[in-house]
């Protein structure tokens, strides 16, 4: 039986939305429950809204999914954008414009801060987004091993297509310092690639088949997905990987960190502070938080 959304709302989440100020530390908490599963990126706005790509199930022409799903709080889920070609990456800019790439057709396609939707650019097999500090947006190419960057008019260039990125890269996430941090879905690589374009591997994740979902930046570490692993694990920049976050159980049990059963791990995101992480789950309906204990 699916929990009560409103009900996880009042018990677990602040009057600032999505805080996680009344829940016990290091605990696993669900928080959003979606209409479907086959969910993939996540992105929290400035207010704490959740924004999901639902990627669907893998049909004859690619991912079955068209939509990404907002979450407010104390509201139930309503649809952002709709018509998409399986909406992977998602991110907003700032000036609150809403992006979102899509893996069946490359395209990437802008949600206007006042709602109109249009075709902003387009790459070869979309995957993983962010902005760096000036407002440029890069994009991961899974099929096309490569990383794009586009400016503010939709024009793409490769940033880096070193071979490296032959293992199918999803999620990407810029640190302080203006590096950007590249998993690898097919081959588990994490790698680094300076304002420069240098690309350094950091470590590979040697779990379940490795399997890299999407990665996020946070407090001075990576924190990765990893779906068939059914964990979130934790890596320091010098590359020491660690668990963070997963019994290793496929199911739905909130918890300590380690005790908490997930179910594919899959899109992960933090909050401005910071020190909460959201995720989403593939083969759940689930949207997980867990706070960072910094």
């Amino acid at each position: 039986m699916k929990p009560n959304f409103k009900k996880l709302l009042t018990l677990a989440l602040c009057a600032s939305a999505f805080s996680l100020s009344n829940v016990a530390k290091a605990d696993v908490v669900t928080v959003a429950d979606l209409p479907t599963p086959f969910n993939d990126a996540i992105t929290v706005d400035k207010k704490g809204n959740l924004y999901v790509s639902n990627a669907g199930n893998f049909g004859a022409d690619g991912l079955q999914g068209s939509q990404v799903y907002s979450t407010f709080e104390g509201a139930e889920q309503d649809i952002w954008m709709e018509n998409l070609e399986g909406p992977l990456g998602n991110t907003f800019d700032n000036n609150e414009n809403f992006y979102v790439s899509n893996m069946n057709t490359g395209a990437i396609y802008k949600r206007s801060k006042s709602g109109e939707v249009s075709l902003f650019s387009s790459i070869t097999s979309g995957g993983g987004m962010a902005f760096d500090k000036g407002n440029g947006l890069y994009v991961a190419s899974y099929q096309g091993g490569a990383i794009y960057k586009i400016d503010r008019h939709g024009n793409a260039t490769v940033f880096s297509d070193d071979p490296r990125l032959s293992g199918g890269p999803v999620g990407i996430s810029f640190d302080k310092n203006h590096n950007l941090y590249v998993g690898n879905y097919d081959d588990g690589k994490l790698l680094k690639i300076d304002k420069n374009g240098t690309v350094t591997e950091i470590t590979t994740l040697t779990q379940g088949g490795n399997h890299i979902a999407y990665l996020v930046y946070a407090g001075g570490h990576i924190y990765t997905t990893s779906l068939f692993t059914n964990k979130i694990y934790k890596v320091t920049l010098d590359g020491e990987v660690s668990e963070f976050a997963g019994s290793g159980n496929f199911g739905h049990k909130d918890g300590a960190n380690l005790e908490a059963d997930l179910a594919l791990p899959n899109g992960i995101t933090t909050n401005k502070a910071q020190d909460t992480l959201y995720v989403s789950e593939y083969y759940s309906s689930y949207v997980k938080a867990i706070r960072i204990n910094k």
